[in-house]
């Protein structure tokens, strides 16, 4: 029960540690939790940056995607604008490639006509010619031409008529013998003796 003053001091100085020991551990304890919370801090503000820089980025992405869905409508207005063009161009090739071969056929068988009437005309013309030459040979020799033998100039039916000579039978247009009558009463072909009595119209 008794203890001398050596182990009082003792008793006295592990009191002294014991309490410096509390103080330490305290001090270390409460710097432990400062730098703890300092940390959880640190982190709320990271995680805080990283939800804005997260948000930004979410932002980022949706109006990017609305601008590609807007650009994808756009070009699928287009194409299908593109298609009803396109549809419309096949349409109207074909239409006018039709239009073409009837314009086409309908050309060939004018062509075809227009080589068949040229061949009838020119058959024509061959006979008309041979039958015309015929025809002034036959009348030159009957006494008749196509033209006045006084002024040279074709019949008409106006003032020109062909008229011919009664007896000689020989043709004149009506005007020219007359004068000629007037003037000579003879006919001037053969010579005979005429009058305007004598002229007989032959058309």
């Amino acid at each position: 029960m008794y203890t001398t003053r050596k182990e009082l001091t003792r008793e006295k100085q592990k009191s002294v540690f014991s309490q410096n020991d509390s103080q330490s551990t305290e001090v270390l304890f409460g710097d432990k939790l400062l730098a703890l919370a300092n940390e959880v801090k640190k982190k709320e503000n990271e995680t805080k940056t990283l939800h804005s820089q997260y948000a930004r980025k979410i932002t980022e992405l949706t109006n990017e995607n609305d601008m590609i869905k807007s650009e994808n409508r756009k070009l699928q207005s287009e194409k299908l604008a593109t298609d009803r063009a396109n549809s419309e161009n096949f349409f109207k090739y074909h239409q006018v490639k039709n239009e073409n071969e009837v314009l086409k056929r309908k050309n060939d068988e004018l062509t075809s006509e227009r080589d068949s009437l040229l061949s009838i005309k020119s058959e024509y013309d061959q006979m008309t010619k041979m039958f015309g030459d015929f025809s002034v040979q036959f009348m030159e020799t009957q006494g008749f031409s196509q033209s006045c033998k006084i002024c040279h100039e074709i019949y008409d039916t106006n003032h020109h008529f062909q008229v011919s000579l009664k007896d000689c039978g020989h043709a004149f247009g009506e005007e020219c013998i007359k004068k000629t009558l007037e003037q000579t009463g003879r006919c001037p072909v053969c010579n005979r003796k005429k009058s305007v009595a004598d002229i007989s119209r032959v058309y």
